[in-house]
């Protein structure tokens, strides 16, 4: 291999993959993004093979990584640099959009989704994309990713006026997708999970030695203390969305689009994310951000896209706005109270807890729940909350403690005893205990009143329609 000098006094050797050593975080600054925009600078990078300085190889090197051009490009990768990056830089110093979507139009037989949409992302910036539930975020993200197909509109992505047809397209291409809900395989390891559909394969067999060690090195990248080898069933909430990440990496992603992303994890979580999101804009990487959280967009985007109703609102530079200009382009009405004040007629108290308790969750927990009164439950992620609800419906076993109805004793052991009691809990992670997704709306809708829709042991459908609707 060839001999990268930076203008710092330092270099790397850039060889096979699995002998490249990681290139230091300060020369990442200085090294390969400037060579870009003067290819010929010897105080930013040369390059020397032979024992001879050999500036025509630099140039060759150059070229290389911005065609994609192997070997080199697994040489960037196993640097800690990804080619993908150093493509997005030269996207951004030259002026152009990694995205352009223009007048995107979509419909569901007569439901307007998007109407004339209009959006662009440039290289190494957070572009947050926000609007109400039904604004038609979502859907412009997946005809983006190829999961949805325009019915009219023009789309350029990464220089190339052609739409993806699939996901498989967009991340081959450089475009990759973190979804609110994440869908891993939780019986499969972290590599196995970020290597999944591009396994690492040594003869006609999977290495899942190489595969451990390429992940752990986009681990080590994200400052993610995870090993390879562990079950992604084993992770927390945060710890996945992480590994999402490196998988984008692996795919020497471009774009990056985030979908709520801190929406289940904690404070020091979200700071953890935001300093990954800092270092890949640093890289070169383009990051859609979708968020309702007002703080959030304020301190990592650049710039805010609007949606209202499917259509387009404005977009523009974050430091130039505030949230009351955001909330007004939202709902299309000034709002002069965030959090009006309730009215609500506090009455006598109808549930009340004493010395809840279950080993290593929670304990001694006392709280009361007054009739026309909502009760915030509050604390981290891992402080009890969710667990603590679990044992009040009988989803999980209260060791110790008693709950009192109506100032009258009761047990609760199942969540039948909770219906029964007249108690419904909207779970945390529906998709794991609150929904059947293989069932329709209907079924979902009067599953816990379905015995009171039978008769004689037949469950009578017209009358389980009419209490859905």
């Amino acid at each position: 291999g060839h001999t990268i000098f930076t203008g710092i006094d330092d270099f790397t050797k850039f060889t096979a993959p699995d002998t490249a050593e990681l290139l230091p975080k300060e020369i990442q600054k200085y090294t390969l993004r400037s060579a870009i925009k003067d290819p010929n600078q010897p105080s930013f990078i040369q390059g020397s093979g032979h024992g001879g300085s050999h500036p025509h190889l630099c140039n060759e090197f150059v070229n290389a990584i911005v065609e994609g051009r192997q070997p080199y490009m697994d040489a960037v990768r196993s640097a800690n640099y990804t080619a993908a990056g150093i493509c997005a830089q030269e996207s951004a110093d030259h002026g152009g959009a990694e995205v352009e979507m223009k007048e995107i139009c979509k419909s569901f037989g007569t439901n307007n989704v998007l109407k004339n949409v209009q959006f662009d992302l440039f290289a190494g910036e957070v572009h947050a994309l926000i609007g109400e539930n039904g604004a038609g975020k979502s859907t412009l993200m997946k005809i983006l990713m190829g999961m949805y197909k325009k019915d009219s509109g023009s789309l350029s992505v990464l220089g190339s006026d052609e739409a993806y047809t699939n996901p498989d397209q967009a991340l081959k291409a450089g475009v990759a997708m973190i979804h609110q809900e994440l869908n891993p395989i939780p019986d499969m390891s972290v590599a196995e999970n970020i290597f999944l559909g591009k396994e690492k394969r040594k003869w006609i067999f999977t290495s899942k030695k190489e595969q451990e060690k390429e992940s752990k090195r986009y681990l080590d990248m994200l400052g993610i203390d995870l090993e390879p080898s562990v079950l992604m069933r084993e992770l927390s909430v945060s710890e996945m969305q992480m590994v999402e990440i490196a998988k984008a990496l692996s795919y020497g992603a471009r774009i990056i689009i985030m979908d709520e992303p801190t929406s289940a994890i904690t404070e020091a979580e979200v700071e953890k994310l935001f300093q990954n999101i800092k270092m890949l804009k640093e890289q070169g990487t383009g990051i859609i951000y979708i968020s309702h959280k007002m703080d959030e967009l304020f301190e990592i985007s650049d710039r805010i896209t609007v949606l209202r109703d499917g259509q387009y609102v404005f977009s523009k530079k974050t430091k130039d706005l505030c949230p009351n200009d955001l909330i007004k382009a939202m709902v299309g009405r000034e709002i002069t109270e965030i959090y009006p004040e309730s009215k609500s007629k506090i009455g006598e108290v109808i549930l009340k807890v004493k010395h809840a308790s279950r080993k290593g969750e929670f304990k001694k927990i006392d709280f009361e729940l007054r009739k026309g009164e909502k009760l915030g439950i509050a604390g981290l992620m891992g402080a009890g909350r969710t667990e603590l609800m679990m044992a009040v419906f009988g989803a999980a076993k209260l060791e110790e403690g008693e709950i009192e109805i109506g100032g009258v004793p009761v047990r609760i052991q199942s969540p039948k005893d909770a219906i029964r009691q007249k108690i419904a809990l909207v779970t945390e992670d529906r998709k794991r205990y609150g929904l059947n997704l293989t069932a329709s709306v209907e079924d979902n809708a009067v599953s816990v009143i379905e015995s009171s829709l039978s008769k004689f042991g037949f469950y009578r459908r017209k009358l389980g329609r009419k209490a859905a609707e």
